[in-house]
């Protein structure tokens, strides 16, 4: 037969309950805690109950059987959250704001075996979320292995107008040092421009710079893994605005320890 020809699926998933925005910096623009009662303007609020369900479809295509495959994906999801308030300054009082999000996406990957020891994966995506413009990424990574040793690089960047802007960077070295062990040593680096929304008086996070070297071990034996690591992290955060220097303790520069350890059983 044709080595070379293609196949594809299709596959459709719906989760209730569960988190549309991707991810926990999403949740942080738009989630506040909500207060019993605002003094000024006599709202009263609900207590907070935030969930939501999401759905997803999408399709994959074996471009290369073997060695190369494209996946093509949307998804809804609708999310309710304790809304933020911000300052009316026409009307000299304070106003909540969404408390039900929605959000539309997509996105399009590519993975690819370059040869025997090299390979990578390609995605792009684009969402769009309630009140919010269209944010767009891309994240690009590579694997290449070498005896007992393995090496991975992954970096990402994402754009949302009108000011936001994120990219980051890891790289992590493996090596299977025993049939059972092995070890691994790697470096992350992230920044980003700030969260987008503003108000007169906010605990939106200012631009931050972070940096983290780490390293573990890995015990495998098949059903069952144990691993333990150690890390270094590292953030510094831009000079506080006059409008949320209230929140200067949060957004302190910081230097932690990280200690990780996970254990898993297939059966």
């Amino acid at each position: 037969g044709d080595e070379t020809a293609a196949s594809g699926c299709a596959f459709f998933s719906w989760r209730p309950n569960g988190a549309g925005l991707a991810t926990p910096h999403e949740y942080r623009e738009h989630g506040r805690l909500r207060g019993e009662k605002s003094p000024r303007s006599g709202s009263v609020q609900q207590a907070p109950e935030p969930k939501g369900h999401s759905i997803s479809a999408g399709s994959s295509w074996n471009y290369q059987p073997g060695a190369g495959t494209a996946k093509l994906s949307i998804f809804y999801a609708s999310d309710e959250i304790a809304p933020g308030w911000s300052f009316d300054s026409a009307a000299g009082i304070p106003r909540p704001g969404e408390d039900t999000l929605e959000t539309f996406g997509a996105s399009l990957s590519a993975d690819q075996a370059i040869n025997s020891w090299l390979k990578t994966r390609l995605i792009v995506d684009a969402r769009k979320t309630s009140d919010r413009e269209v944010r767009l990424g891309v994240v690009n990574s590579w694997a290449a292995t070498t005896g007992p040793v393995a090496f991975r690089i992954t970096g990402g960047y994402s754009d949302e107008s009108p000011t936001f802007d994120a990219s980051y960077i890891a790289a992590i070295v493996e090596w299977n040092f025993l049939p059972k062990w092995s070890a691994n040593i790697g470096v992350r680096a992230y920044r980003d421009s700030g969260e987008i929304q503003s108000s007169g008086f906010n605990a939106l996070a200012p631009p931050v710079e972070s940096s983290e070297i780490f390293g573990g071990l890995l015990w495998d034996s098949g059903d069952i893994a144990v691993s333990a690591g150690i890390g270094f992290l590292e953030s510094d955060y831009d000079a506080l605005s006059e409008d949320n220097e209230f929140f200067g303790n949060l957004y302190k520069d910081r230097d932690w320890l990280t200690l990780r350890f996970a254990a898993s059983y297939k059966f």
